[in-house]
């Protein structure tokens, strides 16, 4: 594996910044949310899934979406063709939501989105493999993302973002250990990946001349 061992640095920046992340709170608690009544299918537990994932955004019916997801429960998912089904219902890419579909349906399926893009090209800058996954077809990003997330658990990096998450919601008791560790790593890297993409940001608009 390219990445048999991890990077000590990045590991302590990655928790620094999901240690303080001020949104990941309310965020956790949407997310038992969507954990605790995935089972039910209910309306609600389709509206708080949808706006917590965003997909409003696509201006569709969730009826389709939902309908196909439950479609999926049990089944060995490939990859392919959920996204084929997915973009044709959105009508574009929308690589997220297949992502969210999947990571929801099966555990061992990471989430695909910005966030977590720029965590693991921050995370293995000068390898030329995994740089500008933004801008790479969407099977070749996937598969490089779970290919790092393979990594982390191999290596044991991601016992270090799941202690992390552990340690920070203690409140969550017994549910701790009911909560794919998957998800896990994936809150501690969406935090790194927003504040890197965040200060990426600021670093431009400071760069901007003054108009004064």
């Amino acid at each position: 594996m390219e990445n048999a061992k991890y990077d000590q640095e990045f590991v302590k920046n990655a928790i620094v910044a999901f240690q303080n992340d001020s949104k990941m709170k309310s965020d956790i608690d949407d997310y038992m949310e969507i954990f605790n009544g995935r089972k039910t299918g209910s309306s609600e537990w389709k509206d708080i899934f949808w706006y917590f994932y965003q997909i409003q955004r696509a201006g569709k019916s969730k009826d389709e979406f939902f309908a196909y997801m439950d479609d999926c429960e049990g089944k060995e998912l490939d990859i392919k063709t959920v996204h084929e089904v997915i973009r044709n219902q959105f009508n574009g890419e929308y690589v997220a939501y297949t992502t969210a579909l999947m990571n929801t349906v099966n555990e061992k399926y990471p989430l695909c989105n910005g966030p977590i893009i720029a965590a693991i090209e921050e995370r293995f800058r000068g390898n030329i493999n995994y740089q500008n996954l933004g801008k790479k077809d969407y099977l070749e990003r996937y598969y490089k993302v779970l290919e790092a997330y393979y990594g982390m658990f191999l290596s044991g990096e991601a016992d270090r973002y799941i202690e992390a998450f552990n340690a920070r919601f203690p409140d969550l008791g017994n549910q701790l250990d009911e909560i794919p560790k998957s998800k896990k790593v994936d809150y501690v890297l969406w935090s790194y990946g927003a504040k890197l993409i965040a200060d990426k940001e600021k670093q431009k608009s400071d760069r901007k001349p003054s108009n004064n």
